[in-house]
């Protein structure tokens, strides 16, 4: 600890007397030292992002659980219909924790048919289409 005290006191009292350590050439130098640090500190946060990405467990192609539908009560709270397997489950959730409501029967629920569900392209090219033909 005490050389690292002594290294920076030679380093600055060379500052001063104006050695290479001063004038452009540091400026320049200190300058590629700072881009090549930010890109050093980039690189770590991509494979840090990369790494934790790995560590999500994903199954795809398993649709054992779903959230039908979600209603918002307040700010914070709402209340969403959950399909575990063949089973449906009523649960309140706010920011804090997850409540179990009730479970009710698949014939209690109205569900949506798959041509019932809105395509977004197909409802925004109609509409914009119904613009247009006012304007």
């Amino acid at each position: 600890m005490m050389n690292l005290i002594v290294l920076i006191n030679e380093l600055y009292i060379n500052d001063k007397a104006g050695s290479n350590w001063s004038g452009s050439k540091n400026l320049l130098g200190q300058s590629v030292y700072l881009i090549f640090l930010i890109a050093v500190v980039l690189f770590f946060i991509y494979i840090f992002i990369k790494f934790t990405n790995k560590l999500r467990i994903e199954k795809k192609g398993l649709n054992n659980m779903e959230i039908i539908e979600s209603v918002s009560v307040s700010f914070q709270n709402s209340v969403q219909i959950l399909r575990v397997g063949e089973k449906y489950f009523i649960i309140g959730v706010n920011k804090d924790k997850i409540t179990f409501l009730t479970e009710v029967d698949k014939g209690e629920i109205k569900l949506a048919e798959k041509s019932e569900m809105i395509n977004f392209e197909n409802h925004l090219a109609e509409n914009l289409k119904k613009l247009l033909k006012k304007n």
